[in-house]
């Protein structure tokens, strides 16, 4: 930020008030991030027409990219999740408890840019026939050789492709999945039977990317469009990015070409504002009408303010710590046990979440189906633990690294406990916070001891879940964790066609992942979104994303 930037985020300023356009040609003027014509069409006041079909969200941070293969940062899902569209998805039904929110209906995969499919009867194979007349921003048309172009990127990159080809049994090279039939029709085959051959099809990281836009960008040192992906939503979904100023602003603009009628949401301005305070009095002011992931005591507080709706939404948050199972003592199951008897639970939920989550006493998502509820200490069991790290050769106790993520509010409170609770018994922790970029590449680079993450399994099934955090194949595994004994299971629950040995498969795994320890398991939060009273009359929210698609909002 510049220095009008510091200006404008200032106590004093905020204090006396900011406007929405003010707040927006503040910032703008002092990047030089808005056009002038961006500015008349995207910044007047909140009653002015001129800004109904504008949605201006206040973030953390900006999205460190929106390629499915690379990009997993909480802010990178909002921004893909809304972009792209998929083959598959699950519709919007009224929420029966608040007339502002619109909820997925998980029971119900539905047509999206595929408008049939066939599962073979074996379960290893789907053929779906897209939608014809589907265009990107770009103006190219949605083929069969988009979705075959799609599995040649994900085996040559081998990034996140790699978790899906092992969750659905595919097989690299791509010839081998992925099948043109005609112009309009592709076979997606497996090696096994799997249970989700169509519902995975509606998760936002199986994006469809436009093909003949992508080769234009690739070179030969990048031979697969990286970079242009990175920052370019090269899809065939609501909308493309036309402004990528990495953190400070995103700006999203409606696809002219959209194969389904225009979203009333035109531009989407996504602003990076790292202060949790300061994205609070921001949205009560109007100058933004979403706050994203607010400090709890600041939501807490915001209940009684009038200028504001907080607004509970059902979510499938898991908020924990990674243990690094190849760093050194916490190789050990005795000593990861330790340290989970002391985790200070009470005071996490109590003075950090202020009431807003419940103890994370299980190994996936509670509001998903099968989910297995074990015991939780209401107390810190210190002498437990010290007899443990004895029985583990580390009486003396450790020095251990624990990474977080100054983009998520509660986390740098929690550590703070956590340093406090370890220290009773001789285990010393040094806080080493990042920004949401060099966060997420540590992570995902197994760069770390200890490492908060708060996250969520975005496809609302158990055998996914369980998977994708604890198979020793998983991409997803960042802390390295294997159980032999559990990986056939895990395996079980995603190929097993019988919902009956599905279910014990996915039970008997869960207990087996418990007692192994493999993170410290601190919390479930609630989600709670702040928006202002004048801003918006639909909010539709995934509970499985923990995010909203933002072309079926409707502004108020």
């Amino acid at each position: 930020m510049g220095p009008s930037d510091d200006r404008l985020f200032s106590s004093e300023t905020l204090n006396r008030g900011i406007s929405r356009r003010r707040f927006l040609e503040g910032v703008g003027g002092a990047a030089a991030l808005l056009s002038a014509a961006d500015l008349l069409a995207a910044c007047g006041t909140q009653s002015s027409s001129s800004t109904k079909n504008t949605l201006v969200i206040g973030a953390g941070a900006t999205p460190t990219g929106v390629d499915g293969e690379f990009d997993l940062s909480l802010e990178d899902l909002d921004s893909i999740y809304s972009a792209y569209d998929t083959l598959v998805e699950f519709p919007f039904v009224q929420s029966p408890s608040n007339p502002l929110v619109a909820l997925p209906d998980f029971s119900k995969p539905s047509p999206g840019l595929a408008e049939s499919w066939t599962v073979s009867p074996d379960g290893t194979s789907v053929t779906f026939k897209l939608r014809q007349g589907v265009k990107s921003a770009f103006g190219n048309e949605l083929t069969a050789k988009d979705l075959v172009w799609k599995f040649d990127r994900g085996c040559a990159l081998a990034a996140v492709s790699s978790f899906f080809d092992a969750v659905m049994s595919y097989k690299c090279p791509a010839p081998g999945i992925a099948t043109q039939l005609d112009k309009y029709t592709v076979q997606i085959t497996g090696m096994k039977p799997n249970a989700l051959a169509t519902s995975i099809w509606a998760n936002p990281y199986l994006q469809v990317v436009d093909s003949t836009e992508a080769q234009k960008h690739a070179t030969a040192a990048d031979p697969w469009a990286k970079t242009w992906l990175t920052t370019q939503a090269g899809g065939f979904g609501p909308y493309y990015v036309t402004q990528w100023n990495a953190g400070q602003q995103i700006v999203w603009q409606a696809n002219p070409h959209y194969w389904r009628s225009q979203p009333k949401i035109q531009k989407v301005i996504y602003k990076a504002i790292a202060d949790s305070s300061s994205r609070s009095q921001l949205v009560t002011q109007g100058a933004v009408d979403i706050a994203m992931r607010l400090d709890p005591r600041q939501v807490v507080a915001l209940k009684s303010n009038q200028n504001v709706q907080v607004v509970n939404l059902p979510a499938s948050w898991l908020m924990f710590i990674f243990l690094n199972v190849k760093r050194g003592p916490l190789a050990d199951q005795r000593v990861r046990q330790a340290l989970n008897l002391v985790v200070p639970h009470q005071d996490i939920l109590s003075q950090v979440y202020q009431g807003l989550a419940t103890p994370l006493n299980g190994t996936q998502p509670d509001i998903y189906p099968w989910s297995v509820s074990f015991p939780t200490a209401t107390t810190q069991d210190f002498a437990g633990a010290k007899q443990l790290l004895a029985s583990a050769n580390q009486a003396g106790g450790f020095t251990v690294s624990l990474l977080y993520n100054t983009a998520v509010a509660e986390e740098e409170a929690i550590a703070v406990l956590i340093k406090q609770a370890f220290a009773q018994i001789n285990v010393t922790v040094n806080l080493t916070p990042a920004d949401a970029t060099a966060f997420q590449a540590k992570v995902v680079g197994r760069d770390f001891d200890m490492a908060f993450y708060k996250d969520q399994p975005i496809q609302p099934d158990p055998g996914y879940s369980n998977f994708m955090y604890f198979h020793t194949g998983s991409y997803v595994n960042y802390n390295n964790f294997s159980d032999s004994s559990a990986d056939p299971l895990l395996e079980q629950g995603l190929t097993d066609l019988d919902p009956t040995a599905r279910k014990l498969a996915l039970q008997d795994a869960q207990s087996k992942i418990w007692q192994d320890f493999p993170w410290l398991f601190l919390a479930r939060p609630g989600l709670q979104l702040v928006v202002h009273k004048n801003a918006l009359s639909r909010i539709a929210w995934s509970p499985a994303n923990n995010a909203g698609r933002w072309s079926e909002f409707s502004p108020a």
